[in-house]
């Protein structure tokens, strides 16, 4: 069980790998860090990646609107596709 009067300064991440130094390591940060100004940082290499800036944030933005496109492009779509066109000739042919 968990001792509540044991306080630490640092947070911890995940185990991601570092772009500096090529290592998988857990990056920390301060607990009072600032959202704007703030960063996680190596604890191998000491190499700083801010937060607004972070990799994992950029990546999720880049899924989520390549998963808008693909829905617009569905339903912008009127050309049939190869799979419903061979569909259609299979059910014309029985």
């Amino acid at each position: 069980m968990r001792n509540k009067n044991v306080s630490t300064d640092l947070v911890y991440s995940q185990p991601t790998m570092c772009l500096g130094c090529h290592l998988t390591v857990i990056l920390f940060h301060g607990r009072e860090a600032d959202l704007l100004k703030g960063c996680w940082q190596c604890p191998k290499c000491q190499r700083i990646y801010p937060f607004k800036f972070w990799k994992i944030r950029k990546a999720t933005q880049k899924k989520v609107a390549k998963q808008k496109e693909e829905t617009v492009i569905k339903a912008e779509r009127t050309v049939p596709t190869w799979g419903e066109i061979w569909e259609n000739r299979r059910r014309t042919r029985r």
